[in-house]
């Protein structure tokens, strides 16, 4: 004989397991978000957060051009606005500390009615203590830059006044009166050297007021910047 093989389906015990009938239960969803890794989910706020604030807008929608070289062409323009934001963004941690600045309480106030000894009053001990006055009332009105460092003074009078100093101890580095006109002054790559833009010439000095260098080339500079990464010297005339 023929063994005879009969499924019986296992009825359901109860109603609520019976498919098709929920009785007010919520089927749970999983979300798409916790399929995505950590580390993309965190690459997506950083782009989206560099974008917002050094982004270009709305992009291009590359993917409608017909022509693939302009297609190639503009994708790769896209992903550098891309990246460069987000450099710009990453840049944000070289910021040590926000620069300061006088707020008004109301529109009719104006800052440059406020006291120094106002600010005294309300600045932190460690402002206060850095605090110091320089009476130059001869051979003004005066230029001045400090140094990369922050530390070292220089001073140019348009009298021809030059003078240089630690400004935190108040020790004077060298002073030299060139007996012509001075325009600008600026610190070169360290606080060994520096630019003094006078009446007809620009020259380089030392830190103990020797000239070294007269640049023929640069005549009635007025104002000088010296960019540290390009280590160039920049003159404007006006």
């Amino acid at each position: 004989m023929e063994d005879v093989v009969t499924a019986v389906a296992e009825k359901p015990k109860s109603k609520a397991q019976r498919p098709g009938k929920s009785h007010g239960a919520v089927v749970a969803r999983q979300s798409r978000t916790d399929l995505v890794p950590k580390h993309e989910r965190l690459k997506q706020q950083r782009h989206r957060a560099a974008d917002s604030e050094y982004g270009r807008g709305v992009g291009l929608n590359v993917k409608n051009i017909k022509d693939r070289k302009l297609r190639r062409n503009l994708s790769v323009l896209e992903t550098k606005f891309k990246d460069a934001a987000v450099k710009a963004k990453d840049a944000e941690i070289l910021h040590e500390s926000a620069p300061g600045f006088l707020e008004t309480e109301h529109d009719l106030e104006r800052t440059y009615r406020v006291r120094q000894d106002e600010i005294t009053e309300n600045a932190a001990i460690e402002t206060v203590q850095k605090r110091f006055d320089l009476t130059l009332d001869q051979f003004g009105p005066y230029v001045f830059d400090y140094s990369r460092n922050g530390r070292q003074l220089l001073l140019g009078g348009r009298k021809g006044h030059i003078a240089t100093m630690d400004w935190r101890e108040g020790k004077l580095g060298c002073e030299i009166n060139l007996g012509e006109t001075v325009k600008d002054v600026k610190w070169l790559h360290n606080n060994q050297y520096f630019a003094v833009a006078q009446k007809k010439y620009a020259y380089i000095y030392d830190h103990n007021g020797v000239e070294l260098h007269c640049l023929r080339n640069l005549m009635e500079v007025t104002h000088m910047e010296f960019l540290p990464y390009h280590f160039l010297l920049a003159t404007m005339v006006s």
